[in-house]
């Protein structure tokens, strides 16, 4: 067998061959405007990688090939099952699509799940397929996720800005890695019921008018970033020193003090937005954190030994002006950016 593929491939004409048509299979991404472009299109067989712009019901011309798929914003057609190759590993949908599934409309194989801006239909158990890992819905889509809706398989899921319904227990697999919510989401977080025990990070993006109570949730010991948003303002009324969260970032609305039982014991980085300006107390920040990034509009005294020795990355935004006193900045620190109206000279300890 080794013998007879040496030949082949030291055979001029037909290495070129293979290397021409290797070359049309890991081609761009192919766009069609019109079924009949599609269609007449003479290499489309080898397509790996298609978007449809055009709105048109009769889709099963589609090759075996492909294996991204995407639909431009117009189309708007119920999928008909066997209507999609079942080489397909990402789907997403365009913005006007809008329409319920069927069994075996979205074949077995899709891995990567996208529905676009306007999707907002209720989904059965067996409308996501059994291998869908990543699932993202569209800015208007608010319909309760019941238990057993989503599978198993899903490792991230993201919801668009207008989700706003009540979740129960299962609601989200515990297989979900990455959780993120949109701004309009307000809903009271059962313990246990929201965070599965594999949730590794966790993104909420809170419009400023929402101040969502944390009590009583229960923070997996598998998360390890946290993400509060450009809008959160309210510190969450859960102690967090004892979990195992890495990474804490806060957004340009947050300007609360800090205490000793908030902050993760075992953080490495820790992100403030543009209105933070608050003191940060002696032995509030854990010996483990590596990395302080603070907003524009920071601008308090760092109190001398506040800041951990284990400490390697700080910076400071454009308004800050206070002199460091001795014993302010570690001796451990080896990246500071300071902004453009510092004016006192810098002194480690």
């Amino acid at each position: 067998m080794d013998v007879l593929f040496f030949k082949v491939w030291k055979n001029i004409f037909l290495k070129r061959l293979i290397y021409l048509h290797l070359k049309r299979f890991i081609g761009p991404n192919q766009k069609f405007n019109s079924r009949d472009q599609n269609i007449s299109h003479p290499d489309s067989y080898y397509f790996t990688n298609v978007t449809l712009n055009y709105n048109e019901i009769n889709l099963n011309y589609l090759w075996d090939s492909i294996k991204v798929l995407s639909f431009g914003h117009s189309f708007d057609r119920e999928i008909k099952a066997g209507f999609l190759p079942p080489s397909i590993k990402t789907l997403t949908f365009g913005n006007k699509f809008n329409r319920a599934f069927k069994e075996g409309s979205i074949p077995e194989s899709v891995e990567t799940l996208s529905f676009g801006h306007d999707f907002n239909t209720l989904l059965k158990p067996g409308d996501v397929p059994r291998l869908v890992k990543r699932l993202t819905f569209g800015e208007s889509f608010n319909k309760i996720i019941n238990e057993g809706v989503l599978p198993q398989s899903i490792t991230s899921l993201t919801f668009g800005s207008d989700f706003n319904q009540p979740l129960s227990q299962g609601s989200i697999p515990p297989s979900v890695e990455k959780l993120t919510f949109g701004y309009h989401f307000n809903q009271k977080l059962q313990p246990g019921h929201i965070l599965p025990s594999t949730s590794n990070k966790v993104i909420i993006r809170y419009r400023s008018k929402i101040n969502i109570r944390f009590r009583n949730l229960i923070i997996p010991q598998s998360l390890t970033y946290l993400n509060f948003g450009q809008a959160y303002k309210k510190f969450v009324d859960v102690p967090l020193k004892h979990t195992n969260i890495k990474t804490l970032v806060f957004g340009d609305a947050f300007n609360q003090e800090l205490n000793e039982n908030l902050v993760p014991s075992n953080l490495t980085s820790l992100i403030f937005g543009d209105k933070f300006d608050m003191v940060i107390s002696s032995s509030v920040l854990p010996s483990s954190l590596k990395l302080l990034i603070f907003g524009k509009s920071f601008n308090k005294p760092i109190i001398p030994h506040s800041l951990p020795e284990s400490l390697k990355t700080l910076r400071f935004g454009d308004r800050y002006n206070k002199m460091f006193l001795p014993g302010s900045l570690p001796s451990s620190i080896t990246d500071l950016t300071l902004g453009k109206n510092f004016k006192f000279p810098v002194c480690y300890q």
